[in-house]
């Protein structure tokens, strides 16, 4: 069964921060394929079909399960272990703290899922319990506690260092990257979280940073410890990767990085020579004294192993070739100061760490560039070197591949990881595989991207101009090119991949260059630049969601663009233009990403979980091993999504069974002998439950008001006995579109799929005519149709007891008991409170005491910096679109407006013309303002007060770019639209 979702319309868009660069000539339809390559593939499939048969040891996990207070009831949800079979059911229990018992089952069946709805408001006494079911019985001794939620988040106090001061200049410290361990074996998470101090800068620039510092904090803030890295490792993102990872198989996981002398332990004690200071010597870089790697341990953060770093600024090749700080392209410490770092299981037993120096090539020095990628293990509390890859002992032939980030992966299914360093492939024994020549880029993303293909791919976008494709998708374990976009002729700065179109199988994948593509490269858009920073599974189909600063958005296929279904509201992003959160991940609950944020004011990390049920269930992300390393390398350089071993799609067909252990009791999954499970039997249907006469309903477990506005709207029986419903929310419920023809009186679904008419028994169906018994009709001006004519339109199954009514997309198999219960649950439910529209800017601190709510914002483009930062209260955030361009604000009304201010990015250097226009009806458009500009001598607010106050519901900025050629963009950081003066 076909268990694709139709994407409906949602309101507003996310954002992306990143270097604008010209759309690339394609055209929608054109296919950008380069070769199948069907000879090797095959070979790929021989060497899938032999892999070796290994379970990888995993942290032993617990049941990780969260509950949500909600409108009228508590959303629960938990993880479905990697080590447990698909046959595995659920059952919980409510009790109060008082009670020595577990209390109450309150699922009437066994649950074939991982998320549950509790209509019962729990209070601060309630407690929840999950008890798997095997075989009929209930295993107590996995009995999992629930964490109580007041929100969809919890909040994790930190304790941000004080001020201090670098030769002279003062810094203060704000939250930045995080990872997660578990530090002490207790199967629950803790966060190792990175301080960035306000003077961090990249390798290129010179100058003096503040000392960067690692905490390490329990979920309830408890600091279990704090790393300084001392003088003479610079902050910055090229400097700090810290992985975090159970290396020696103990249960507890470590903490793994580069430092150097004068590094102060979570202990207290010094690494190296505490007086050293070699960042006086370069103008704060540390260009001639000791590198280190440490191994602490992730408990007490004290150390367990410290080994010089491979390489040094300086030494020799095992051959005796000299190497120097030049050997990397450049004299000054740019190149050679490009650090990364990794997890992989490179002998497919046992977790490695990966760290690595370089991967550009430069004008200065006899190489021409370089890159070293050293590997090592933790045994018996030693480190102990596995491997090293050098350039240098290739003649230089791989100088000038690597990315800003690495991923590890078993791209040649011999059950060992492979590393893929940018354009570059490293074998697990740390030989070179092939280097597709194409250079350095930002980004990459490792997955089995195309379905029709076995096998992983690899999608990268490039910086180099003389690079043949400025974006590709190739094979990983060979390197052969799939699918590219031409040179377009400037660095190409973001790209991402993954599902997130239901009409193409696979993985899409998009880049700076504003084109969409096909796994087989089908060009699907190019009307639209997309944010391609960040990735997360957020709502409850299989396909991915746009994560982009704080904002989480859903492609929308009908209107080309991304439309925003999630903000974390009173959070900030990190690593500026990059835009991440400190950490998505899948950390709780069941499989789907929870994202953290570091408040605006530093003084805790949010952690937001999603209360959108799913109807699939699929084992916690963080048990399939490639997902698992790609969270603890999500902070390396320039943070990139994690992506898992396999395909989870819209047209997802299988899950792979983990391939795991679990440390400690060596748990494996007992279905592994099945390799995999069909996604169907992973599937609990999606439903819509309702009563007759009750106001109340059920889309998937959660009480909805059957109509917003008004709770006369109920399902009913006419005179003839025959059962309406109402139209619109079932069809919504499913995720249908709805348009309603008023002159006509008609009434469209999915634009022309579906189509009935007040007072007409006859409809269509994909073009099919086909008579209902009853005619729809409006009651209290909402159309009412028959159940069932509804049901089968929309392709669902309509079951119908006593009252009781449920659609859906499977067959349920219910019980008259169960109907039973599931009615008088309906009755008995709080009625929903009714939704209001919030505005966009409707939380926080406005900019002015008469500035008005937003509550939508339309863009005639953008260049991947999209309309919502124009308007989120944050001017950190922005708009940008090149040249002529509008940016329609609605105001949800009728308002009086005497004027805008507007926040120009980079106001103090550019001039920006524009004018201003309002609307009533959105049609008819009048002059506000004639054409002005901005000073040129201020970023923050400037006024631009109309003649007269006008009466608007829209307000259009329409700008002519700016007056510079080289940089005729339009930029607004924040855009306030004024009301009538006070």
């Amino acid at each position: 069964m076909n268990k694709k979702k139709i994407i409906s319309a949602m309101l507003t868009v996310a954002m992306l921060a990143s270097s604008a660069v010209s759309a690339l000539a394609a055209e929608v339809g054109e296919s950008l394929k380069v070769g199948d390559y069907t000879e090797s593939a095959a070979e790929t499939q021989k060497l899938i079909d032999s892999r070796p048969d290994i379970q990888r040891p995993m942290e032993n996990l617990n049941r990780g399960a969260v509950a949500v207070r909600m409108d009228g009831y508590t959303y629960i949800s938990w993880r479905w272990l990697g080590t447990e079979s698909a046959d595995t059911r659920y059952n919980i229990y409510r009790s109060l703290t008082e009670m020595s018992s577990y209390g109450q089952k309150i699922n009437n069946e066994p649950l074939n899922a991982t998320n549950f709805t509790d209509l019962f408001i729990a209070s601060d006494d309630t407690q929840y319990f999950i008890v798997p079911v095997v075989n009929g019985e209930e295993q107590w001794d996995k009995v999992g506690a629930v964490q109580l939620w007041d929100n969809n988040y919890m909040d994790i106090p930190i304790q941000k260092p004080e001020n201090n001061k670098v030769n002279g200049e003062e810094y203060s410290y704000t939250p930045g990257d995080a990872s997660v361990g578990d530090l002490d074996g207790d199967g629950e998470y803790e966060i190792v979280l990175k301080w960035d101090p306000s003077n961090a800068k990249d390798a290129a620039q010179a100058g003096f940073t503040g000392e960067c510092i690692l905490d390490a904090y329990k979920l309830d803030g408890t600091r279990l410890w704090r790393i300084n890295m001392g003088p003479n490792i610079r902050a910055g993102a090229h400097d700090t990767q810290f992985m975090v990872y159970d290396y020696d198989c103990d249960g507890k996981a470590e903490v793994a990085c580069r430092t150097a002398d004068g590094t102060i332990a979570g202990d207290g004690s010094v690494i190296g020579d505490a007086n050293k200071n070699y960042a006086v010597v370069s103008n704060g870089k540390n260009l001639t004294g000791p590198l280190y790697l440490t191994v602490f341990k992730g408990e007490d953060g004290s150390v367990i192993d410290t080994v010089d770093y491979d390489p040094q600024i300086t030494g020799k090749t095992a051959s005796g070739q000299k190497w120097d700080i030049s050997s990397w392209g450049d004299t000054f410490g740019n190149r050679s100061e490009r650090y990364l770092a990794a997890v992989a299981y490179l002998d497919g037993t046992r977790p490695s760490m990966v760290f690595a120096r370089g991967y550009y090539t430069g004008p200065e020095g006899e190489t021409g560039g370089r890159t070293v990628i050293a590997t090592y293990d933790l045994v018996d509390g030693k480190l102990v070197k596995k491997w090293r890859f050098d350039t240098m002992d290739y003649n230089n032939k791989y100088i000038g591949q690597g990315n800003h980030s690495m991923s590890a992966a078993d791209v040649d299914y011999d059950g060992c990881d492979e590393l893929i360093y940018g354009a570059l492939a490293i074998d697990n024994d740390g030989k070179p595989m092939y280097s597709t020549g194409l250079g350095h880029g930002d980004a990459q993303h490792v997955s089995d991207l195309d379905t029709s293909r076995p096998g992983l791919e690899v999608y990268s976008c490039h910086e180099e101009t003389q690079a043949k494709y400025s974006f590709e998708m190739r094979d990983a374990r060979t390197g052969e090119i799939l699918v590219g976009g031409e040179q377009m002729g400037s660095d190409n700065g973001r790209g991402t991949s993954d599902d997130i179109d239901p009409r193409y199988p696979g993985c899409e994948g998009w880049s700076a260059a504003g084109i969409l593509t096909a796994a087989d490269g089908t060009v699907i858009s190019t009307k639209y630049t997309m944010p391609a920073n960040f990735l997360c599974y957020w709502d409850g189909d299989l396909g991915r969601e746009v994560q982009d600063n704080i904002y989480i958005s859903k492609w929308n296929p009908e209107k080309e663009k991304v439309e925003t279904i999630f903000t974390a509201s009173g959070c900030t992003s990190v690593n500026g233009t990059k835009a991440n959160p400190s950490l998505t991940a899948d950390l709780f609950g069941d499989w789907r990403e929870e994202v953290m944020y570091p408040l605006k004011d530093g003084s805790a990390l949010r952690i937001y979980t999603t209360t959108t049920p799913t109807s699939y269930k699929i084992p916690t992300l963080m048990h399939d091993i490639q997902y698992r390393m790609h969270v603890a390398y999500q902070n390396d350089c320039y943070n990139q999504p994690t992506h898992l071993s396999y395909y989870l799609g819209f047209d997802t067909e299988n899950v792979p069974v983990p391939q795991i252990y679990t440390v400690g009791n060596n748990e494996k999954n007992p279905d592994l002998a099945k390799k995999s499970w069909n996604i169907n039997d992973l599937y609990s249907g999606e439903k819509v439950e309702l009563v007759l006469d009750t106001p109340t309903a059920l889309t998937n477990g959660v009480p909805k008001r059957v109509d917003n506005d008004s709770t006369d709207v109920v399902p009913y029986l006419d005179e003839n006995e025959r059962t309406l419903v109402p139209l619109r929310f079932i069809s919504e419920s499913f995720g249908a579109d709805v348009e309603w023809v008023a002159d006509t009186q008609e009434i469209k679904i999915n634009g022309d799929a579906v189509t009935m008419k007040i007072g007409s028994n006859d409809y269509t169906v994909n073009n099919e005519t086909k008579t209902m018994d009853t005619a729809p009709i409006l009651n209290n001006d909402r159309t009412m149709v028959p159940l069932r004519a509804i049901g089968e339109a929309l392709g669902k199954i309509v079951y119908y007891n006593d009252k009781y009514i449920c659609i859906s997309d499977i067959d349920l198999n219910m019980s008259d008991d169960f109907a039973m219960s599931r009615k008088s649950t309906i009755t008995s439910a709080k009625v929903p409170d009714k939704i209001e529209v919030v505005a966009i800017n409707g939380t926080g601190q406005k900019y002015y005491p008469n500035q008005l709510d937003v509550f939508a914002v339309e863009a005639s483009d953008n260049d991947g910096n999209v309309e919502a930062g124009a308007v989120d209260l944050d001017i950190n955030t922005r708009w940008s679109s090149y040249g002529k361009s509008t940016l329609t604000l609605d105001l949800g009304e009728e308002k009086d407006v005497s004027g805008v201010a507007i926040a120009m990015w980079k106001g103090s250097e550019r001039i920006y013309p524009f004018t201003i226009e309002y609307s009533v009806d959105g049609k008819t458009w009048e002059t506000a303002l004639p054409k002005t500009q901005n000073t040129g001598e201020s970023s923050e607010f400037e006024k631009y007060m109309f003649h007269e106050t006008v009466k608007a519901r829209y307000i259009r900025y329409n700008g002519d770019g700016a007056t510079d050629p080289d940089k005729n963009y339009c930029h607004i950081s924040e855009i306030a639209v004024l009301g009538a003066e006070e």
